[in-house]
C-alpha cells in the first residue's frame, strides 16, 4: 500500500511545539505514529486525537519519515530546564513526549540522586497554573538538555539517551488517569518534581474528518 507521510506542528502551549507524524493513503484515513508504543494507529475523534487539517501540514518523503522516528528525542520531544535562584543554575531537566494521542513527562535531576528519568507534573503545573505558582522552567534544546546532564558523567548521558520506555506508558496512563480528578482540582498544591506520575492524555481535537487530495 502507498502511503503519503506528513508532519505537523503540535502547540505545547507555552513550550513551544512539537512535530507528529501522520501518513495518508487512497485506501485508510489518517493514521499517526505513536511516540508511545511506536505503532501507526488510526485516528480516533472520540476520543482523540483527530485527523490534521490539511492545511496545517507538510508532506514528506518515506525516507524523512522512517529518520523522523529514529530520531524521535532529538527532534519531536520537548525539554525545559529547571532553574534554582537567581543564579539561574539549572536543577533539572524535564521532557515531553508528545503523542497525538497522549503525553508523557519525564524529569532528569541534574543535582540530585538518582539519575534516572522519572515521572513528573512540572511541565503540567507550568501550562495549567498562574504565573506566580509556577516552576520556574524555560524551554532549551536537546542539545543544551543532554550537556546539562552530561555534568554528571558517561552513566547519566547513557542514561539520558535512553528511548522512552513503552512498557511503562500503560501504568503510567492509568495512574495519571486515576489522579486526573484531583490534578485538577489541586493545582496550587502539587508535590514538587520528579515524584509523581505524568499528566492524562490530552484532549481530543474536534471529530471532522478532513479530506486529503493526494497529488
Amino acid at each position: 500500500m502507498a502511503y503519503t507521510y506528513w508532519a505537523h506542528e503540535m502547540d505545547m502551549q507555552e513550550l513551544g511545539t512539537a512535530t507528529s507524524l501522520w501518513r495518508h493513503s487512497d485506501a485508510t484515513s489518517w493514521e499517526f505514529r505513536s511516540l508511545i508504543d511506536n505503532q501507526w494507529h488510526p485516528h480516533r475523534s472520540d476520543p482523540g486525537p483527530s485527523a490534521p487539517n490539511p492545511n496545517e501540514v507538510r508532506q514528506l518523503t518515506e525516507q524523512q519519515a522512517k529518520d523522523m522516528v529514529r530520531n524521535a528525542p532529538q527532534e519531536m520531544y520537548v525539554y525545559t530546564q529547571r532553574l534554582i535562584g537567581d543564579s539561574q543554575k539549572p536543577g533539572a531537566v524535564s521532557r515531553r513526549v508528545p503523542s497525538p494521542e497522549s503525553f508523557q513527562d519525564q524529569v532528569f535531576s541534574v543535582e540530585g540522586s538518582g539519575g534516572k528519568w522519572k515521572p513528573t507534573t512540572s511541565l503540567a503545573e507550568f501550562t495549567n497554573t498562574y504565573s506566580d505558582d509556577r516552576p520556574n522552567l524555560r524551554l532549551i534544546s536537546h542539545e543544551d538538555a543532554r550537556r546539562h546532564v552530561g555534568r554528571r558523567g558517561t552513566d547519566a548521558l547513557k542514561e539520558f539517551d535512553r528511548p522512552f520506555n513503552p512498557d511503562t506508558a500503560v501504568n503510567q496512563n492509568r495512574a495519571a488517569m486515576a489522579k486526573a480528578g484531583r490534578f485538577q482540582s489541586s493545582l496550587g498544591s502539587l508535590t514538587e518534581a520528579g515524584e509523581t506520575a505524568s499528566p492524562p492524555p490530552s484532549p481530543h481535537l474536534a471529530s471532522a474528518h478532513p479530506k486529503v487530495v493526494v497529488k
